[in-house]
């Protein structure tokens, strides 16, 4: 039997630790160096913002992190 998490998780195609995410998100470059998408960049404090407000939104709580 397979753990649960193998099932639920992305973990193996994308890293979770938030700065790898918000990376992610300002550069678009895969892990083999290629930019994927480079027209959807964006900038850091919206990047940095959508970690914390979706992380929020998912358990309710978007309302306190509002700008």
């Amino acid at each position: 039997m397979r753990p649960i998490h193998d099932s639920l998780s992305d973990f193996p195609v994308s890293r979770f630790e938030p700065m790898y995410r918000i990376d992610g998100a300002l550069n678009r470059v895969a892990p083999s160096g290629v930019v994927i998408g480079a027209n959807q960049r964006i900038r850091p404090e919206d990047a940095i913002y959508a970690y914390c407000v979706g992380g929020a939104y998912t358990v309710g709580e978007q309302a306190a992190y509002r700008r």
